[in-house]
């Protein structure tokens, strides 16, 4: 198997896959690509020469099982492969159709059948030319009626996955004024409950990992000490009750002293918890000596506001 041949394969699994999603003729040719190839396969390994046989027939059922397009239906199929067997003229046939009747054709099945009405040939002018048969007219609508239920059974599917990803996330909640305990006990239940014990204990394992190379990174940051002004947050704030920074020419309330890390606030000091990192006081001189303790305490300068 060549390389542009596992390329093209891979397009069409992917392509099968979002078409259960997203139906797209354009996503419907790639995976067509990828069974023509299948076709290939099944016809060298069975040694036929053209695509049908008992023993084709099973080596073609192998090959799409293993490949993920045993779902595909066999109609669906059939007709797709019609298209692709005559795919140049199908593009350039398309290309003179309006865009809405484009986005209406996109399915083996409406598309084979738009086009090969085009095959037959057109009958002599009359005077009164007969209008179109009421088989035809039948078949169109039950074509129509096929490609709607089709997309409605898509619509359907994707509600469905999204009442299970919205059934996931419920209760999951972080707010603001929780404590670290807290923070970490909700995001451990909502990975139990979602991805099951095995996965979760590998996931926090490779999280603890990642937070050491984060930590070791935080320690290579410039640390500096800074006062500003802050005002007291409202109560319907969506992050909550708490302090945040004046907007410039703002009247301050209070004076905050922090302790940062490059551009994050650091963490407070395990070892000695009265020294915590950040402090409201309300008058500068307070917060501006604050900050001068914790920049002899971090030996760190105090960047003026």
């Amino acid at each position: 198997m060549t390389e542009a041949h596992e390329v093209t394969i891979k397009k069409a699994r992917a392509a099968w896959r979002e078409l259960k999603t997203d139906m797209t003729w354009e996503k419907w040719v790639h995976v067509g690509h990828g069974l023509v190839l299948g076709r290939e396969d099944a016809m060298r390994d069975s040694g036929a020469n053209a695509p049908h046989g008992r023993r084709y027939s099973k080596a073609f059922a192998a090959w799409l099982d293993a490949n993920d397009f045993g779902d595909i239906d066999k109609g669906d199929r059939a007709r797709l492969f019609s298209c692709m067997d005559n795919l140049a003229a199908i593009k350039e046939w398309r290309a003179t159709l309006t865009m809405t009747e484009r986005l209406r054709l996109n399915h083996p099945s409406s598309m084979w059948r738009r086009y090969e009405k085009t095959l037959v040939p057109k009958p002599k002018p009359t005077d009164e030319p007969p209008g179109e048969p009421a088989d035809e007219k039948l078949a169109d609508a039950l074509f129509d009626l096929l490609g709607a239920e089709q997309e409605l059974k898509r619509l359907e599917a994707r509600v469905v996955e999204l009442e299970e990803e919205n059934e996931a996330l419920r209760g999951f909640a972080l707010c603001p004024d929780m404590s670290d305990e807290e923070i970490a006990r909700t995001i451990f239940e909502h990975l139990w409950d979602s991805l099951g014990a095995a996965r979760t204990v590998r996931s926090l394992h490779i999280a603890k990992e990642v937070l050491v190379d984060v930590e070791n990174a935080i320690r290579d940051q410039p640390l500096y000490v800074t006062v500003y002004p802050v005002r007291r947050r409202d109560d319907d704030d969506p992050y909550g009750p708490g302090w945040e920074e004046c907007e410039p020419n703002e009247k301050a309330e209070s004076y905050e002293a922090v302790l940062y890390v490059g551009d994050i606030e650091a963490p407070p000091d395990e070892h000695q918890p009265d020294w915590t990192t950040a402090k409201v006081f309300n008058t500068l001189p307070e917060a501006e000596a604050h900050a001068k303790k914790l920049a002899v305490k971090h030996k760190v300068k105090v960047q003026s506001i």
